[in-house]
């Protein structure tokens, strides 16, 4: 990740002041290097990729109740499903080229739980998105694709 990193997140939650108030000055100058970067991408972005990113804020502390990953005809998917206060929201990535699971710590995971932190999406090729997603400060999952379908589920 470029903007939000685990340890710019872990000295947002630091117990000295003054690190935490270094690290959310530092925070804010990224957030907004980050949404003048988004806005750059807006023509190349499809309608759901649009609503993922106007709605994935809210998808902070959301818990993972499914990642799976499918073979299939059109290409390699990945599926994530997350549990909400409000419901569950679906990813589907579609022709995935890659996938990585860092996860090397559930320490800092609530009751064991893996929960979505903070994103960032990133676009690496024409039609080819790359987002990286923090995980409990300490755990990241990163999906290279081409298309992504998303929806809120009752």
């Amino acid at each position: 990740m470029e903007y939000f990193t685990k340890q710019l997140w872990q000295q947002l939650n630091s117990d000295r002041a003054a690190e935490r108030a270094a690290a959310q000055r530092q925070w804010e100058e990224h957030w907004q290097k980050y949404q003048t970067y988004l806005a750059s991408l807006a023509p190349h972005l499809s309608a759901a990729l649009q609503q993922f990113l106007l709605q994935c804020g809210d998808f902070h502390d959301a818990v993972f109740s499914e990642i799976s990953f499918l073979q299939g005809d059109s290409g390699r998917l990945c599926k994530i499903v997350l549990s909400l206060a409000s419901g569950k929201a679906e990813l589907r990535f579609q022709d995935v080229q890659k996938l990585d699971l860092s996860l090397e710590s559930f320490q800092a995971a609530v009751a064991g739980q893996l929960s979505w932190g903070y994103c960032e999406l990133k676009r690496i090729a024409r039609h080819r998105f790359r987002i990286s997603i923090i995980c409990d400060m300490q755990n990241e999952i990163m999906v290279e694709f081409g298309r992504l379908q998303f929806r809120m589920l009752p």
